[in-house]
């Protein structure tokens, strides 16, 4: 029943998704729509997707779960279960705030001009980018945070006990959960990593390539334009960095 349920979850999921991707795709082909938006919307898109994918896949739910071997499981034998729920709602109180301003800027950009439907439609896809690169982020974050505290009250239990075979015990929980944490996560960071460079990468290419301004074409000033462009392309990049910062 699970694994049905499982299916049928990830069948509702995936075919709004592939109709976006769709959507993006005919649009960067036939020019319908800004060239750099639409690909650089696709390829946070793909990062987004591909990461969260990556994490399901390598079953992230069973070390966060709090069964035997989970995270949480240790969180709460160890004692910092609550400092860690702490911090987790400071960081995702970060991440909201990255998040709206993805989405304001972005929107604000199309509501002051006259936007059409396929930018209506960029703009949708991005949105729903937006919120897949930061829940992916906010995952990522959690359980860093988590696996600190750990590595801090393993080394404040050490010194406090100094019981040497507890310690070794403990350790080799710990050291087992930093690799599980490692190898689950990886992937997920390359690939939002990888989707990000390229978008910077499609930034620089305009940047160098173009001397023209048919990316700022609207009736806004292009300073006011280019500083909305900017607060969307900008900000999951800049969770990217953050997430590698705090692993």
């Amino acid at each position: 029943r699970n694994a049905k349920a499982g299916f049928l979850w990830f069948i509702a999921i995936s075919l709004p998704l592939l109709a976006q991707i769709a959507c993006l795709v005919y649009f960067n082909a036939t020019g319908k729509a800004d060239t750099y938006r639409t690909g650089i919307t696709l390829c946070l898109m793909l990062g987004s997707t591909i990461a969260s994918l990556s994490m399901r896949r390598a079953e992230i739910h069973l070390l966060l779960g709090h069964e035997d071997g989970g995270l949480e499981e240790y969180a709460r034998t160890s004692g910092f279960l609550k400092d860690w729920r702490r911090i987790s709602r400071r960081r995702l109180l970060e991440v909201l705030s990255v998040l709206m301003m993805m989405l304001s800027c972005r929107w604000l950009g199309d509501v002051f001009t006259e936007p059409s439907l396929e930018s209506i439609i960029i703009a949708v896809c991005f949105s729903s980018t937006a919120v897949g690169c930061a829940a992916v982020s906010y995952t990522q974050l959690h359980i860093v945070a988590g696996m600190d505290l750990a590595v801090d009250s393993f080394c404040i239990n050490f010194f406090r006990e100094m019981d040497m075979e507890q310690a070794l015990n403990e350790w080799n929980t710990v050291q087992a959960t930093l690799r599980q944490v490692s190898t689950k996560l990886s992937r997920s960071m390359l690939a939002l990593g990888a989707s990000c460079g390229a978008s910077l990468l499609l930034l620089a290419e305009y940047t160098f390539f173009h001397t023209d301004s048919s990316i700022f074409v609207d009736q806004l000033q292009p300073g006011v334009q280019m500083a909305f462009f900017l607060g969307w392309l900008f900000p999951p990049v800049l969770l990217f960095l953050y997430s590698m910062m705090r692993a």
